[in-house]
């Protein structure tokens, strides 16, 4: 019998779940080829408690080596440069090109840095985060001299990142002056995180004015330059370091797959997460767009296409009847304010600030580790 080749581009949560998986109930005839940028994941929603030094690295990420090994998958330690869909065929950075017959795309998306002048240059993306966790690493040790921080975006993840930012440097940590970090966080939109409903809003604004986080709303950032942030309005802003939480943006080598995409590039994906246009390669996270059930492009998703991803890559190995998702639109988030208190929202609803939702939070987000360590 043949075998046949699964590659998996990408150690994005979906595809642990996959791993893990063929780990358990391998499948005969199939070689299994993971292809990772990064040895270990991380787990996006343990960021902001990475940030405030709650976590390590290690307990806020998986071993993607160790789970390709349970999986009885080949590792390969590089970037993709280019895909050809049709051809089933992944150029890699460093290493030799691959060909395949089933590909499955989980790597994620990056802020949009082309959206602000000098961004690429000057300003450091959110994703991908083992990136942003190494420069963090050296502002918190002092090794990146910092008195200013500019974070470009207000949505939920540039809100966490503004208050994790301040609990660590100006309420904990004594090492870099006793404090007094000034962190600006900029957004052209009327309101921080305008995804959740209007009260968590102002509840998050009126943590960061307590905490004396300059919030510009209303004002978009138009350049990056070194140590300074320039707005639309003529405001200059000072920042000796300058974080983009803004919008995902696609891998650049999409363009040229051949692969169906979206309006803004992603991968075209049913409800499946198989390809519009090539039914031999599957995609789920933020590289993807669920063309039928578009949902933001958030971990939460991703976390949760992992089983229907696991089941129809096995669904179209064994040339079975594939399984359709249907996301829910609604999900419990759950913002991390620092010092070990978060704030809920669920659609229209919103709870209070409060220690308990961050050790609901902190439960969830332990548990998804704990599945994935061996």
């Amino acid at each position: 019998m043949k075998r046949t080749d699964l590659v998996l581009l990408g150690g994005g949560h979906a595809q642990v779940a996959v791993l893990k998986s063929f780990g358990i109930a391998p499948m005969q005839d199939v070689r299994i080829t993971l292809i990772s940028r990064d040895r270990h994941t991380p787990y996006s929603g343990m960021l902001p408690g990475y940030i405030e030094g709650r976590y390590d690295a290690r307990e806020s990420s998986i071993d993607l080596v160790r789970l390709a090994q349970f999986a009885r998958a080949r590792f390969i330690h590089d970037a993709v440069e280019s895909l050809d869909a049709d051809r089933h065929k992944l150029t890699l950075a460093h290493k030799p090109p691959l060909n395949f017959d089933i590909l499955s795309v989980n790597t994620g998306a990056t802020p949009m840095m082309d959206a602000v002048a000098g961004a690429a240059d000057y300003a450091i993306p959110i994703k991908p985060v083992p990136a942003l966790m190494a420069h963090l690493d050296n502002v918190m040790r002092g090794d990146a001299p910092c008195r200013q921080i500019g974070i470009i975006g207000g949505g939920i993840a540039g809100v966490e990142v503004a208050l994790a930012l301040d609990y660590r440097l100006n309420r904990v940590s004594g090492q870099l002056g006793g404090g007094g970090i000034k962190i600006h966080l900029i957004d052209g939109g009327v309101r921080v995180a305008p995804a959740l409903a209007p009260i968590a809003s102002r509840w998050l604004m009126g943590e960061m004015r307590r905490r004396d986080i300059a919030v510009h709303l209303g004002r978009d950032a138009v350049a990056v330059a070194p140590e300074k942030i320039a707005l639309d309005d003529g405001t200059k802003i000072s920042a000796d370091l300058t974080l983009m939480t803004t919008g995902a943006s696609p891998p650049s080598w999409l363009k040229e797959s051949g692969l169906a995409l979206d309006a803004r590039g992603f991968m075209a994906v049913d409800s499946h997460l198989q390809s519009l246009s090539h039914p031999n390669i599957f995609g789920a996270g933020d590289v993807a767009t669920l063309t039928a059930n578009q949902r933001p492009k958030s971990g939460v998703y991703a976390v949760r296409a992992g089983p229907i991803l696991r089941d129809n890559l096995r669904a179209v190995l064994a040339q079975k009847p594939l399984r359709k998702w249907t996301p829910q639109q609604r999900h419990l988030a759950l913002i991390g304010l620092g010092g070990g208190r978060a704030i809920g929202a669920w659609g229209n609803m919103a709870l209070p600030p409060a220690r308990y939702l961050w050790r609901v939070k902190e439960w969830i987000d332990r548990r998804f580790i704990r599945r994935y360590a061996l």
